[in-house]
């Protein structure tokens, strides 16, 4: 049985520095490309990983990707990423990866992962065997309050939007220069008191840095500028019979309207909604990392009835 425990490096992807968590087998018998959902940092998805690599016991390389230009060393840096950019970014990552056409290719992202792993299921179809969006942004929620207020944020003059983005900058890099206690606490309280340790060790070791959550923001704008009220039916459609999504009870970014949506104009689609209280950020707890593995686990082997036998359900 090979080690689970995934390895963190960097490389040069397309020309930019990304962070790349792997797990690798001797002899695999798949390889699972993960995508992650903004701010994209690999890091936050650790335990997920590797719960999904014990659930192949050792037979699956599993790599997941990080945002181009989201490295520690290229903090400093004022390149700005757009939704377009990081998606061609996937497809390079993707396409490094196609050394062995013999080994059923999975792509899993999620949030606008997803939505960046279908862009490069469409660029790469003949490539890749199945596709998994977890919680997925695919497509812009109109009943949204947070939502809305982004969409006003894009409709805003160019200095407001300007003035807003670089104050929010400005303040994380401000409690990243204070006693770590104090942002630490601030996280924990801002985003949810459930997050593992490590998961608020990731949080202000990255997000208490200037430049890169001016990328996160502008990534942000982006996206709404991308998506659509509708997501993309004809290739939904398509490839209806190699793809899965798993929704949450209560996600704006993925709300159960969508689900609906998607049960009534693809009907077999492979659709579930979680119902255990894992939330948006699945991979920042323990517990959730685990179940949304083992749903993965056990969505690859439905589509893929050969890999039952490697499988630890």
């Amino acid at each position: 049985m090979s080690n689970n425990t995934a390895t963190l490096r960097a490389e040069k992807v397309n020309g930019y520095m990304t962070e790349i968590l792997e797990i690798s087998a001797e002899s695999p018998r798949l390889k699972v490309v993960f995508i992650p959902g903004n701010p994209g940092i690999i890091l936050f998805y650790k335990s997920y990983l590797e719960a999904l690599a014990c659930s192949f016991d050792g037979k699956a390389n599993i790599l997941g990707v990080g945002y181009a230009g989201f490295v520690p060393k290229n903090l400093g840096e004022r390149k700005l990423f757009s939704l377009e950019e990081q998606v061609e970014h996937k497809i390079e990552f993707v396409k490094q990866q196609l050394t062995d056409n013999r080994t059923p290719l999975v792509l899993i992202g999620h949030s606008i992962g997803a939505y960046m792993a279908f862009s490069t299921y469409k660029r790469l179809a003949d490539k890749v065997n199945y596709a998994i969006g977890l919680y997925p942004f695919i497509a812009t929620n109109e009943n949204s309050s947070f939502q809305a207020f982004l969409r006003w944020y894009l409709r805003s003059q160019i200095h407001t939007q300007e003035f807003l983005c670089a104050t929010v900058s400005h303040f994380a890099n401000l409690m990243g220069k204070m006693p770590q206690i104090i942002p630490r606490g601030f996280i924990r309280n801002l985003y949810g008191r459930n997050w593992s340790i490590f998961s608020l060790d990731v949080a202000c070791q990255y997000l208490l840095h200037y430049s890169l959550v001016r990328n996160i923001m502008y990534l942000g704008m982006t996206e709404f500028n991308k998506l659509q009220k509708c997501p993309d039916w004809k290739f939904l459609k398509e490839r209806q019979i190699s793809i899965s999504i798993l929704f949450g009870v209560d996600d704006h970014w993925g709300p159960l309207t969508l689900f609906e949506e998607i049960s009534k104009e693809v009907p077999s689609l492979d659709i579930s909604i979680e119902r255990e209280g894992h939330d948006h950020a699945f991979c920042c707890t323990n517990e959730g990392s685990r179940w949304v593995a083992a749903y993965c686990a056990k969505a690859i082997k439905r589509i893929m009835p050969e890999l039952e036998s490697v499988l630890q359900l």
